[in-house]
């Protein structure tokens, strides 16, 4: 795991140094490396972030995001509307494959980071940004990392956040009738400049 997420923050931190412009303004840069390499890897843009979605686990292996002190601004609600991604070409994982499975629905990209536009919240909202989390961890310390990354944004001006949940083994216990993976490991990377 350590080799792995070592290799992500190299990835990124390469990526950014070789950036023709402000590497703030490049993080797209990030996504073909790393979500490339094989059929189970689709990448998902959104208006203001992506994620790579892996059928094999029925969840996104990261998203990531710019987050500014002005989108701090609450302009919208947390709509709760959990919904499939219909623009996952082999489906995603349904809100079915939760109910009673005692593990929340962890967004990956946080809604609250999103709160300055109702779309931008709504598609935190889809089911291939959610991952199953222990509800003690999704509300503790993953909502803590969550609030982290806001006041990045208030302190720096600007935050690049790249997070997701560690998918490196073939096989993890699953949830519901597409099988959703339950990680043992999420990690967050925050990037601010100085």
């Amino acid at each position: 795991m350590k080799k792995n997420l070592s290799l992500l923050f190299c990835l990124f931190l390469i990526a950014l140094v070789h950036s023709q412009s402000h590497p703030f303004n490049q993080y797209e840069k990030l996504e073909l490396p790393l979500c490339s390499g094989s059929d189970d890897h689709e990448l998902r843009f959104f208006k203001h972030y992506s994620l790579c979605y892996r059928e094999s686990y029925e969840q996104c292996e990261w998203a990531a995001y710019e987050l500014t002190k002005e989108e701090l601004e609450k302009k919208a609600e947390r709509t709760n509307t959990f919904k499939q991604d219909p623009l996952i070409s082999t489906g995603s994982a349904a809100l079915e494959d939760y109910r009673g499975s005692g593990y929340d629905r962890g967004h990956i990209a946080p809604a609250a980071d999103f709160l300055f536009d109702l779309e931008a919240v709504k598609d935190t909202f889809y089911m291939s940004n959610m991952s199953p989390q222990n509800p003690s961890m999704n509300r503790g310390i993953w909502s803590r990392l969550e609030a982290e990354g806001r006041a990045w944004a208030e302190k720096y001006g600007k935050v690049l956040i790249v997070t997701g949940p560690v998918l490196e083994k073939d096989k993890y216990p699953s949830i519901g009738l597409n099988k959703v993976s339950v990680p043992e490991f999420f990690y967050k990377i925050f990037l601010s400049p100085l």
